[in-house]
């Protein structure tokens, strides 16, 4: 029992603060927190769940543990749960909490998308300076005779082969594609959990793919054809996979840095917020494979095709980057 009081009292300060800030935002909501405000709520629960944490490892009194458990689980859901009133909670998610996350952890997401960058570079590289390097990217099965030892005119056929494909085959193959991207995407997350090595390899290897494809047909100065086919769907589909991938090296983190609490802790508490971020790529790679299998296999001239990539990528700068949702009046 003693031990319980001095535990308490050393940290009762910063619960009873949490507390203060508990009871307004349950009454008047995260609106009417200040940028300073909801940063320190955020270490507040922070704090609290780490007391939490200790306090049930070292079996502490359960009225203890049951005040922190309440205390934590009211904080978790006015930070990460909460939804104002009138607000439908998937409009509350894609509107506030998805682009808020995306930008915290815009550091990962960066680092992921320097590897696909870097493989990028190195497919293209090694299979411009050798052909043949370029079934060390790609397999040849995949490749359906998009090859560097393809022709000029093999290879601008394949950008325009299934312009004529039926809608019921189309829609199959847009399905697919969300299919196989999602677990691409799943993969490159997961993985974070084995550090990050896993992730870091798969975002080498998707970009060296797509730098030796693009120097197949950089050999035949089809690049513009090439990019036009590429660009309207690879920007949301990257775009995901890197999110997915920096939400893997977020897990990583917890596991490499998981701080004085362990690493149990420092996945549950880094977890969760890596885990909205992938659920938000969904409606992503679904978006990419509709246009990758409807809008990619038309004869819609370049210039359009370059038109929609450039909407498309202002639109995630935009949303992800700079959007902030609207104040609404109580």
């Amino acid at each position: 029992m003693l031990k319980s009081v001095e535990f308490r009292k050393k940290r009762d300060k910063s619960w009873t603060k949490l507390e203060e800030y508990l009871q307004k935002g349950e009454k008047k909501g995260l609106r009417s927190f200040s940028p300073q405000e909801l940063e320190e709520l955020v270490s507040l629960y922070r704090m609290a769940s780490s007391s939490f944490y200790v306090a049930r490892s070292i079996s502490l009194d359960k009225s203890l543990n049951a005040y922190l458990q309440a205390l934590v689980s009211r904080a978790y859901f006015l930070i990460y749960g909460h939804t104002p009133k009138g607000t439908n909670p998937v409009s509350h998610f894609f509107m506030e909490q998805f682009p808020q996350i995306v930008r915290k952890y815009f550091l990962y997401h960066f680092v992921a998308m320097i590897l696909f960058v870097m493989g990028m570079v190195a497919g293209f590289w090694a299979t411009m300076h050798n052909p043949g390097n370029y079934f060390a990217f790609i397999d040849a099965e995949l490749a359906q005779g998009r090859t560097p030892f393809a022709s000029k005119e093999e290879l601008q056929k394949a950008l325009q082969s299934n312009q004529n494909m039926e809608l019921d085959k189309k829609t199959l193959f847009s399905a697919f594609l969300f299919t196989h991207n999602t677990k691409v995407g799943f993969l490159s997350f997961s993985c974070g959990i084995a550090l990050g090595l896993p992730t870091t390899f798969l975002m080498v290897q998707n970009g060296s793919m797509l730098g030796a494809l693009g120097a197949a047909y950089h050999k035949h100065h089809l690049d513009i054809g090439f990019w036009a086919w590429i660009l309207p769907h690879g920007i949301t589909e990257i775009l995901a996979i890197i999110f997915c991938a920096g939400s893997g090296f977020v897990l990583a983190m917890g596991i490499i840095k998981p701080g004085k609490y362990g690493r149990v802790y420092a996945l549950k508490s880094v977890g969760q917020e890596a885990g909205l971020m992938v659920a938000g790529t969904i409606p992503m790679f679904f978006f990419a494979g509709i246009v990758e299998s409807f809008f990619r296999q038309t004869s819609l001239p370049d210039g359009i095709r370059y038109l929609f990539a450039l909407v498309t990528l202002v639109f995630w700068i935009l949303y992800l980057g700079f959007y902030k949702r609207p104040e609404r009046n109580a």
